[in-house]
């Protein structure tokens, strides 16, 4: 599950997003975002994962900008909450 995400671009930073059970479209029931903060990633959500995937919820857990791999970029100026939300919604 956390070998080899997926990623999203969001503005000019590429966010890792792990994944783990069906897609959105193949699913009945809602997806699953978590979100970690300082100074966790989100690897912290595995065991969730697993278990909320082995019932069939979508599940994702982004590794938030400035974290394991997704991108770093530098200046405080990238890391507010309208940035952060942003890559929540890509």
């Amino acid at each position: 599950m956390f070998d080899s995400p997926t990623f999203v671009q969001s503005e000019n930073v590429r966010i890792a997003v792990h994944h783990a059970g069906p897609k959105p479209g193949e699913a009945d029931k809602p997806a699953v975002v978590f979100m970690h903060g300082f100074p966790e990633l989100a690897r912290s959500f595995k065991h969730q994962m697993e278990a909320l995937s082995a019932e069939g919820y979508p599940v994702y857990a982004p590794d938030m900008r400035g974290y394991a791999a997704s991108d770093k970029p530098d200046g405080k100026e990238h890391y507010g909450m309208p940035k952060l939300i942003g890559d929540m919604t890509a």
